[in-house]
């Protein structure tokens, strides 16, 4: 292959790579309020820490940043589905709403659910299945809310 083929070979290359990709946030961020029901005491927690090390993984938390995201939990709720031999099966649905403020304020409403199997009679198992199912759910949706963060769309400001 000759060297103007090579060249034209990596300029396409390189050109492909960039074509199509949203522009990522290089914005620092401060992770502002997380609101969770009492009910699920741990939940606060988890979708703070979640949210935390999603940012920090991408390089975006700063504490003194002008811009924060806030988190507000709209739905945290189980419910039986079906009985399996010796075990209940529950399902946990987790619904928030992140808001990120600042020059270009934006929010999303993300929901998940998560199917997680109980012991009959185990009224301790049956809390420690729910707890662990909703650590499960605030972990996979700060993954997504990070993930939107960074690559979703922008309100372009006048």
């Amino acid at each position: 292959m000759s060297g103007v083929n090579q060249y034209l070979c990596v300029a396409l290359w390189l050109t492909a790579c960039h074509v199509g990709r949203p522009p990522v946030t290089s914005t620092a961020l401060a992770l502002g309020q997380v609101r969770a029901p009492a009910a699920e005491p741990s939940l606060e927690d988890a979708l703070r820490s979640g949210l935390g090390s999603a940012l920090a993984a991408r390089g975006l938390l700063d504490r003194k940043a002008e811009e924060q995201v806030n988190v507000w939990v709209r739905s945290a709720t189980t419910r039986p589905v079906a009985v399996d031999g010796l075990q209940q099966v529950h399902t946990a649905r987790l619904e928030i709403s992140v808001e990120v403020t600042g020059a270009a304020p934006r929010s999303l409403v993300l929901s998940d659910e998560l199917s997680y199997g109980v012991g009959r009679g185990g009224t301790l198992d049956a809390s420690a299945a729910r707890a662990a199912a909703f650590q499960g759910l605030a972990q996979r949706l700060s993954e997504e809310a990070a993930s939107w963060i960074v690559y979703g769309p922008r309100q372009e400001s006048p």
